[in-house]
């Protein structure tokens, strides 16, 4: 028995099997009590408020997403009004090139590379109309260790170079 509480339609007890499972439920049920007792709310109260934010939390975050994705779109107009071929873009986080990527490829007709230096790593998106994406990939592995791939149209692609060296190897393969 983990605890039990008076109601008004009687008693209810709160019980589980396995010592284990019964030590976790009964800190939680404790917790959840003690929580409830603080915010001078029912039991049920706590549990259903806990749901409310958890729920609030989950919306949050899909219009994080959202407006994250919208963000990027407006970027990729940006990049695709860009005359240059080669764009190095200033992101903490590489997933942005591939999203900034995919909405590029329907907005341009040539090719662009898109890269980023993230903790001395080459973070590169290149997105290519005329199907050269993976053909640019293997040229810049000639020279230098990339992984990554993709498709003909787009690639992601890293390497542990400098911004100097990766902009050398691109001048190499005539981009």
């Amino acid at each position: 028995i983990l605890d039990y509480e008076k109601t008004s339609r009687g008693t209810k007890v709160h019980c589980a099997i396995n010592e284990a499972t019964t030590k976790r439920l009964k800190e939680l049920y404790n917790y959840t009590k003690n929580s409830s007792k603080e915010l001078d709310v029912s039991y049920d109260e706590a549990i259903n408020r806990i749901k409310e934010i958890q729920n609030r939390n989950k919306d949050m975050k899909k219009e994080i997403i959202n407006l994250k994705k919208d963000l990027m779109e407006y970027k990729a107009n940006e990049l695709a009004n860009s005359t240059s071929t080669i764009i190095n873009y200033d992101t903490n986080d590489p997933n942005d090139l591939r999203i900034i990527g995919q909405a590029l490829l329907s907005k341009i007709s040539d090719t662009k590379i898109i890269y980023t230096n993230i903790n001395d790593t080459i973070n590169l998106v290149i997105i290519s109309n005329n199907d050269a994406a993976r053909k640019v990939l293997d040229d810049l592995k000639i020279y230098h260790d990339f992984t990554g791939g993709g498709s003909q149209k787009i690639v992601s692609a890293k390497s542990n170079i400098t911004n100097e060296l990766f902009e050398d190897l691109l001048r190499k393969i005539n981009i």
